[in-house]
């Protein structure tokens, strides 16, 4: 991976990344702020920010601490 960053192949880390991301594509169980949601996984942001989407076909960005899967 080190030899991917100093060659600049971003966009191949940004696949490999999301490759591998747990629950990307599927609905999962989340919870945030006490209430429980579920949500499929599509991806992370380049802020780093998780990207869920809604039985409503709305995305949401969730920081770190913001939102807990639901085992």
């Amino acid at each position: 991976w080190y030899l991917n960053l100093k060659q600049n192949h971003l966009a191949e880390i940004d696949e490999n990344y999301h490759n591998f991301l747990f629950g990307m594509h599927r609905e999962m169980t989340f919870q945030s702020n006490g209430i429980q949601i579920n949500a499929f996984v599509e991806g992370v942001s380049p802020e780093g920010l998780l990207r869920l989407r809604n039985e409503n076909n709305h995305e949401q960005l969730y920081n770190m601490k913001e939102i807990s899967f639901v085992i």
